[in-house]
């Protein structure tokens, strides 16, 4: 397995993104308006293979917003990995969640557990250098608003 997509919540867009871009040696990237249905501005920045995305809360209610408040700062948002699948077994799958629950975990991240929101083949005309035949989509659980 491998990280595909990695991303952060901050409250300040601008600043985290000009750290990591300092960091990583990262050109500008592109913010991606869609998020805007979900009360968000981002900045997604391509690191080799893997997209490095920050978003931040661009009005009250937004689950980012109630993230950061729990958390009582910045910190991991989602993280989207692709698996190998040569081996569909059940074993397999097992193990495959395994090391993405202690790689979560090793980076405390999603510590209210985490959800698989797809699994599925890589598409004919995707981008897929390492060669995985599955791609995995999770998304942190945020716990109810208080």
């Amino acid at each position: 397995m491998r990280i595909r997509q990695l991303a952060l919540v901050a409250r300040d867009l601008a600043t985290t993104v000009g750290q990591l871009r300092t960091l990583f040696a990262l050109d500008d990237g592109f913010a991606d308006p869609g998020v805007g249905t979900f009360g968000l501005v981002n900045r997604v920045l391509v690191l080799d293979d893997t997209f490095l995305e920050v978003v931040s809360p661009d009005r009250s209610g937004t689950t980012a917003e109630r993230l950061l408040e729990k958390r009582g700062g910045d910190g991991g948002y989602m993280v989207i990995v692709q698996a190998d699948g040569d081996d569909l077994s059940l074993t397999a799958e097992r193990q495959r969640m395994e090391w993405l629950s202690g790689w979560l975990e090793q980076r405390k991240m999603c510590p209210d557990g985490y959800q698989i929101l797809k699994r599925r083949p890589f598409g004919v005309l995707e981008n897929n250098p390492a060669r995985y035949d599955i791609r995995y989509e999770v998304k942190c659980k945020i716990p109810p608003a208080m």
